[in-house]
């Protein structure tokens, strides 16, 4: 995945506490000298509103910036504020409410509490919000909701693996009955997702770039699924996709013209394609995540020329694991497709 490297977005609009020392980045670094100052955003900005609307958040309904960026985690902070309790991770997955659902994002984090070290009752989560609603509008972004997590919604990051509310508890500040605030900036081979909670004294900030799992497995060329089929009867393939999504990521479609010369070299051949998915995230989520994913290999070997009714789809969500979901390894092993012989 490409790094922007053009320019810091700069986060100055709306200092309303009339503060004068230099803006910090959310890094904790100085900012470089004459960055430009952000204009007001207008009322039909990308910002103005929430993306949720009736008919729930669809991510892929919104526009896609190209408007240059900066080094990760992008965002300065507004003059007088900065952050400690700095957390960064390389890879990560963590929840972000988007007004009637959670997303569940994997990638590199930075999070932190964002507090005013003058004076405690000087911190304003308002000014905040004002400012990163301008930023992230003048970055081609997208206000996704701001509104309460529900109690499911906590229950459910709650049962994740990980123990996300208390690794992140001063970047996610403000999740438990608070008003939270989450952002997008879409890009072209990513997306950018933005959290911002907290109290009367200080505010939980987090940012997240997704990217996919590295994937270090190799190819299985045909020969080599007819082998596996013909000694234990089924076979796991190298399909990879798109975070919390049954799309087929590209680089995957070399393992899928492999499955397609092993069944028109045989065509006696019928196979069922099972999905398996870690256990992040609900059963009831996993279950369906994985039956879409069995039906979209599925459907990539019909529009190949394989025949429909050779080919079955099915999904066992995290209910059939082959490795221990307590490490990312194991989680790794198993999200999976099989192929088994009928």
């Amino acid at each position: 995945m490409k790094a922007a490297s053009v320019l810091l977005v700069p986060l100055l609009l709306l200092s309303a506490c009339g503060r004068d020392p230099a803006p910090t980045p959310a890094s904790g670094q100085p900012a470089p000298a004459g960055t430009p100052a952000a204009e007001a955003v207008p009322a039909d900005s990308n910002a103005a509103a929430p993306a949720a609307g009736k008919q729930g958040f669809d991510l892929q309904t919104l526009a896609v910036s190209d408007v240059p960026l900066g080094a990760f985690p992008y965002l300065q902070l507004p003059s007088g504020y900065q952050v400690r309790k700095v957390l960064e991770k390389r890879f990560d997955r963590l929840p972000f409410w988007t007004g009637d659902h959670l997303q569940w994002v994997q990638g590199k984090v930075w999070s932190a509490d964002v507090h005013t070290p003058a004076k405690t009752d000087d911190f304003s989560l308002l000014e905040l919000q004002a400012n990163l609603d301008a930023v992230i509008a003048q970055a081609g972004g997208h206000l996704v909701t701001r509104s309460v997590v529900p109690p499911d919604a906590i229950k459910e990051i709650e049962q994740a693996p990980g123990q996300i509310l208390v690794n992140y508890n001063a970047g996610l500040s403000g999740i438990f009955g608070e008003t939270i605030s989450t952002w997008v900036i879409r890009r072209a081979d990513h997306d950018i997702w933005v959290y911002l909670g907290g109290s009367g004294f200080s505010g939980g900030l987090t940012i997240v770039e997704s990217q996919p799992v590295a994937i270090t497995a190799s190819l299985l060329p045909a020969d080599a699924l007819k082998q596996a089929l013909a000694q234990t009867g089924k076979v796991d393939i190298q399909v990879n996709f798109a975070t919390d999504s049954a799309q087929i990521l590209p680089a995957s479609q070399p393992q899928i013209a492999q499955v397609t010369q092993l069944l028109a070299a045989d065509p006696s051949l019928r196979l069922a394609i099972n999905g398996h998915t870690d256990n992040s995230g609900s059963s009831a989520h996993n279950l369906q995540l994985s039956q879409q994913r069995a039906a979209s290999v599925v459907a990539a070997l019909v529009a190949a020329g394989i025949a429909a009714e050779r080919l079955s789809a099915e999904g066992f969500g995290d209910s059939r694991p082959v490795a221990d979901n307590s490490t990312a390894e194991g989680k790794a092993k198993n999200r999976r497709v099989e192929l088994v012989r009928q």
